[in-house]
């Protein structure tokens, strides 16, 4: 696949994968069986853009048992640029993330997939897991290319699977390019002005391991992951230019340095 410009990735988790675990097999007293997710009438996407792409389908869900859990990894590029379940902490840049706990029901789904980029070229899968407990009865794989803002291509597999919760992608920190200076400020002291603690410079490279939106609020924010200091990178006025890059970026072998930072 052709690798595109990402931005940010929303990886990095707020509650440990045993604590989901335990909440999952906690929440499921009667077994799962005979689970059937049926995609259809199918809206096809028109056009994508570098926050994310829309599609709209009806699904019929019925399955015997209690309540199943959903579990999403979101690939762009080949990259994984979002891991997502219940407890992990995100909830502004992913669709219904809640429990299966109705069967026998007929949903239409209006499925915004945030990528996010700030590019309108790549490519782009996104799977809704279906577990009981730790086990994975099913998923819903929708994939898309997007050229330039338009979309050549899109399709919705809904399948059953058979796997563990242990096969699938953990969170993680990912690696992000800044092209500009970013100034990073401490917390608020007596006098009610902020220390300043350094400045990442255009060019440099640095780990992300959240994304959050605080409640009632329109910023969204990054977790540098070193200093564990917020930055603000949508929402506000002037906000950083940040590129998702591949972790062996500028090392022999691994992804070229981009022709803007080439000289540094």
């Amino acid at each position: 696949m052709m690798r595109g410009t990402a931005v940010f990735i929303l990886l990095g988790i707020l509650l440990s994968a045993e604590l989901w675990r335990a909440n999952a097999q906690a929440g499921t007293s009667a077994p799962i069986t005979d689970i059937v997710v049926t995609v259809h009438d199918i809206t096809p996407p028109q056009t994508c853009d570098e926050h994310g792409w829309r599609i709209e389908y009806t699904r019929d869900v019925t399955f015997n048992g209690d309540r199943a859990w959903r579990y999403f990894v979101q690939y762009v590029n080949d990259d994984i640029n979002l891991v997502h379940y219940w407890g992990s902490g995100y909830s502004a840049y992913v669709q219904d993330y809640w429990v299966l706990n109705e069967t026998g029901i007929s949903e239409s789904v209006s499925a915004y997939y945030a990528i996010p980029l700030w590019t309108t070229t790549y490519e782009a899968v996104n799977v809704e897991y279906v577990l009981d407990g730790d086990h994975v009865l099913w998923e819903i794989r929708t994939t898309l290319t997007c050229e330039a803002g338009v979309v050549t291509n899109y399709e919705i597999v809904s399948q059953a699977a058979d796997l563990e919760r242990d096969d699938l992608p953990e969170p993680k920190a990912n690696l992000v390019l800044t092209m500009n200076d970013i100034v990073l400020f401490g917390a608020s002291n007596d006098r009610g002005t902020r220390e300043i603690l350094g400045t990442i410079a255009a060019c440099q490279t640095f780990f992300v391991s959240e994304i959050f939106t605080p409640r009632a609020s329109i910023t969204t924010y990054a977790t540098i992951e070193l200093t564990d200091t917020p930055i603000a990178i949508s929402g506000v006025r002037n906000p950083p230019v940040l590129i998702d890059v591949a972790e062996n970026y500028g090392q022999a072998g691994g992804q070229a340095i981009i022709d803007e930072c080439a000289g540094d």
